[in-house]
């Protein structure tokens, strides 16, 4: 908090990344990450289970709405 606090002129917008259960959620990003896949190639990729995908999609929109209503969008 206080980085922001620091650099608040600087900020354009901030993104909140939920928590979400590392078993599921978090294994699954963490596997896409070491693929380094982005979310739409870990998706279509059949490395990743229908759930996974899933899982993928819903973080994906979530990031992606609150990107899409950034000053800068």
């Amino acid at each position: 908090m206080q980085v922001y606090l620091d650099n608040e002129t600087k900020v354009l917008a901030s993104v909140g990344i939920p928590q979400r259960s590392p078993d599921t959620f978090g294994e699954t990003i963490r596997r896409m990450r070491e693929r380094k896949m982005t979310f739409q190639e870990a998706i279509n990729s059949a490395d990743f289970m229908l759930a996974q995908r899933s899982r993928l999609h819903l973080v994906r929109r979530d990031l992606f709405e609150q990107l899409e209503n950034t000053p800068f969008a």
